[in-house]
């Protein structure tokens, strides 16, 4: 009879006849039926806790804090518990780096056009910017209409219409964003491809020159509103999130920086949430501007059609301004600039769809390109003719193409999908999620196989030093493959870098997650113990569970607390690369402590057991936690599904087998631009241009 009958009695623990005959079959059934029984409920149970997780690692969060304060008790915390200057540098210098490469590819390679501006106070219902009025003559007195009009209190409310001030060449628009009318909260508005968003990233250039030589300025942080994608959600929460996403800034530092107003947040992209969003994210926009936070300061960029359809105002931005068409002049000056001076008079000039196509900087720069030896009329055809001209300049310059034209079309084609699917601008490869690219459920399910086997083998490998490596083979590809066709490995996490830092919060922080994690691990060693106890006696499964989990636990700790907090990320799939660097780092480091462990176990345990098998099985369990944990915890776990997500998506000819390889290849096509490890289409014109083809199947 199993050793948890013998014991029920004893600590009065009443268990049906039911359960106990199923206990009974399963202590007398063969080694490869306990197996798969124990690789069952064992996957049965990682899969409540992975859906779990989020609201266990909250409930520790909580008792950490309550323990925290009560041993803190009336010490308050402090700018200085959270490190804020050294953060703040990290940051500054992450956005800085990604900042240049954008600028370098956006206009180190292009003819810079000098854009002008006129100002749009009314956009934001503000009174426009003038001058003041000639005084009346001596003999002009008010007849009685205007002072009875003088005296309606509904003229206050009343927004004169004015003619829109042109700006002069030499007020920048840093200029405009320091005016004291405007006091940092700027809108700024102007067609698609008139230059938006190198208007942002010119301005974003000196607002970081800033930071960089006054430590009390903030930090501008350009955000993407298209990832804005919770109707209800607070723009202050949603630019926590998104810097940790973006930057991996720990939310309690980012909360910090935004109530103290030490980030400012550069908004791109107002117009890409469409008509029914644009007003309810401009309602979020105005509540979390109010006149009572005047140091809170903001720039929003938005496309003006789609601004104006809203028929909303940014009451809560104190200036706007709009971005205009160019002239005759500049475009002509431009055409000279890059050799082709014939296309306006022999083809732009003489029609007037393209003399308006031409008028913004984008589409005359794809003209130069895509008129040069073909004609065109429409922004589709001139899309179409600047993709062969790239292709044909490519071919010209470096020889055959490393990818068909075919698959170059439908692989971009997918991705353009994929970004409007998700609301997004950008791509970062070590992103890629199975939930969000997955379509079908042949694919979801091969993904969960290919993942099972993947883990289910470097689980057997480990643990069979345990039973042995033909049993822990077998136990580990069952167990593997019960737990990817059970689900709940949707999420990618990679861990990018570890850092170990003596400041003051970064101590507490480690110290916090090792406690929490070693909790996490005894619990999780109690109740794997009983279900190994199935296999092995429910004594033997208790001490093995403990110490796997003691061990396990501890290690997860420190590999918790040494996340690093600022990620800068320089080259395609960094954090996957990174992740499988750290997992093998630290998968070393846990095999020479394995060994340490070993030593120590076999040196105290014989003199507390008698039975050498048992003492033989608690080491390597031992061992296994010291090897398993670091690899699956530092990184291994997100490298095994993203590599099975990449074979099905390889597989069904979604994605070409080097996708970093591919990107670079497209950005040397003019089709993407690079910045680190971030790919853009060349402008959000040309990524609309391939969603509107169907995807490929998958």
């Amino acid at each position: 009879m199993p050793a948890l009958l013998r014991l029920a009695p004893l600590l009065q623990i009443p268990i049906s006849q039911q359960i106990q005959d199923t206990l009974l079959t399963v202590q007398e059934a063969p080694l490869v039926a306990k197996v798969i029984t124990v690789g069952v409920i064992l996957g049965a149970i990682l899969f409540f806790l992975e859906k779990q997780s989020q609201s266990l690692s909250t409930f520790l969060g909580n008792l950490v804090q309550i323990r925290g304060q009560l041993t803190e008790l009336g010490t308050a915390p402090t700018a200085a518990d959270i490190d804020t200057q050294a953060d703040r540098a990290k940051l500054l210098k992450a956005f800085r780096i990604k900042l240049e490469k954008r600028l370098t590819d956006v206009l180190g390679t292009d003819q810079l056009i000098a854009l002008s501006y006129e100002d749009r106070p009314g956009e934001v219902g503000r009174y426009q910017r003038a001058a003041p009025a000639p005084a009346a003559p001596p003999d002009d007195s008010p007849t009685w209409q205007t002072r009875l009009q003088s005296l309606n209190p509904m003229r206050l409310l009343r927004r004169p219409e004015q003619a829109p001030v042109a700006l002069t060449d030499a007020e920048t628009m840093m200029a405009v964003f320091d005016r004291k009318d405007v006091a940092g909260r700027l809108l700024i508005l102007g067609e698609p491809g008139a230059g938006k968003t190198t208007t942002l990233l010119e301005l974003a250039q000196e607002l970081v020159a800033r930071a960089e030589t006054d430590d009390s300025a903030p930090v501008p942080i350009i955000f993407e509103l298209s990832n804005w994608t919770q109707d209800s959600q607070a723009i202050g929460q949603w630019l926590v999130a998104q810097l940790k996403e973006e930057y991996n800034v720990a939310p309690k530092i980012a909360q910090h920086w935004i109530a103290t107003h030490q980030i400012l947040p550069l908004l791109d992209g107002l117009d890409e949430l469409g008509g029914v969003r644009l007003p309810k994210c401009v309602h979020q926009l105005n509540t979390w501007l109010p006149d009572s936070e005047p140091d809170r300061r903001t720039v929003v960029c938005c496309r003006t059609k789609e601004f104006r359809q809203g028929e909303v105002r940014l009451t809560g931005l104190n200036g706007a301004v709009e971005l205009q068409p160019l002239s005759d002049t500049q475009i002509q000056d431009y055409l000279s600039s890059v050799n082709q001076p014939r296309l306006w008079a022999d083809t732009i000039k003489p029609s007037a769809d393209l003399t308006d196509l031409a008028r913004t900087p984008l589409m005359l720069t794809v003209m130069a390109v895509a008129l040069a030896n073909r004609p065109a009329t429409n922004p589709a055809d001139i899309f179409d003719a600047y993709i062969d001209e790239r292709f044909a300049r490519y071919e010209a310059q470096h020889g055959p193409l490393p990818y068909s034209r075919r698959d170059t079309e439908q692989y971009l084609r997918r991705l353009a999908h994929q970004l409007k699917a998700q609301s997004q601008t950008a791509f970062l490869i070590e992103t890629m999620q199975p939930r969000d690219w997955l379509q079908t459920a042949a694919q979801k399910w091969t993904y969960s196989l290919i993942f099972g086997l993947i883990f289910g083998l470097i689980v057997g490998l480990i643990f069979g030093l345990i039973g042995g490596l033909i049993v822990g083979l077998i136990g580990g590809l069952i167990f593997g493959l019960i737990v990817g066709l059970i689900g709940g490995f949707d999420r990618i996490e990679p861990i990018e870098i570890l850092d170990f830092s003596l400041a003051r919060f970064a101590r507490k922080k480690f110290f916090q997650e090792c406690f929490k994690q070693l909790i996490v691990g005894l619990i999780g060693g109690l109740i794997g113990g009983l279900i190994f106890g199935l296999i092995v006696g429910l004594i033997v499964g208790l001490i093995f569970g403990l110490i796997f989990g003691l061990i396990g636990g501890l290690i997860g700790g420190l590999i918790g607390g040494l996340k690093s907090d600022i990620t800068v990320r320089t080259e395609p799939n960094q954090g996957i690369l990174a992740s499988a660097k750290n997992a093998l780092i630290l998968t070393g480091l846990g095999a020479v402590f394995a060994g340490a462990l070993a030593i120590g176990l076999n040196a105290v345990l014989p003199m507390l057991l008698n039975d050498t098998d048992l003492i033989r099985r608690i080491t390597g369990a031992g061992i296994a936690a010291a090897i398993w944990t670091p690899l699956n915890e530092s990184g291994g776990q997100a490298c095994m599904q993203h590599l099975a997500l990449r074979l099905v998506l390889w597989r069904s000819g979604t994605i070409p087998p080097n996708y970093a390889d591919f990107l670079k290849y497209t950005s040397e096509l003019r089709l993407t631009r690079q910045t680190g490890g971030e790919f853009r289409f060349f402008h959000d014109l040309l990524r609309e241009h391939f969603a509107q083809s169907p995807p490929p199947a998958p």
